[in-house]
């Protein structure tokens, strides 16, 4: 049975270490994801998502009750994602690594090019396009939530989904 994440914050607390690897292990990802949308190179994201998950343990007690862990996680891997472009330099390539195989495994030289059109694909993408994509598609965030996690209306959300696959299509297919 697997535990909540109001049962794993409050064992976090409690100074329970494996709660707390637990509950970093099952929002990594999604970390991760968000700060990609921002960050646009795999290995500066990789740091944001683990340095905003350590920030977010460590003031765990500042937050004002379990049911919002979520969305001031997601804001902490905000606001990391962008103090860290500020420090950064702006001009690095996208190192996708995370884009899942479209084909079979069989088809190695296949996939590999319909990889590296996808990740020259997603650089021509807006910001806030790639970040409603990674968020809806690669995350399994809804509109509603993509709303609320980035300010835009859930409209707004839809719209720069549409416009972002509509973009991929037509970069992949050229």
């Amino acid at each position: 049975m697997a535990i909540s994440d109001d049962d794993l914050i409050i064992a976090c607390l409690n100074g329970d270490r494996a709660s707390a690897h637990t509950l970093a292990s099952k929002y990594l990802r999604v970390c991760y994801s968000i700060a990609l949308s921002f960050l646009n190179n795999a290995e500066d994201a990789e740091d944001a998502a683990q340095n905003a998950m350590i920030s977010a343990l460590s003031s765990l007690h500042q937050l004002s009750s379990t049911e919002k862990f979520k969305p001031w996680l997601y804001q902490i891997v905000r606001n990391t994602s962008k103090a860290h472009i500020s420090k950064a330099a702006r001009h690095r390539t996208l190192a996708f690594d995370e884009v899942p195989d479209v084909e079979s495994e069989n088809n190695h030289t296949h996939t590999s090019i319909q990889r590296n059109d996808l990740i020259k694909a997603m650089e021509k993408l807006s910001k806030n396009e790639r970040q409603v994509l990674l968020l809806y598609d690669l995350d399994g965030f809804n509109h509603k939530e993509i709303a609320a996690f980035t300010g835009f209306s859930e409209e707004n959300s839809r719209q720069l989904l549409f416009s972002a696959r509509k973009k991929l299509r037509k970069e992949i297919a050229s």
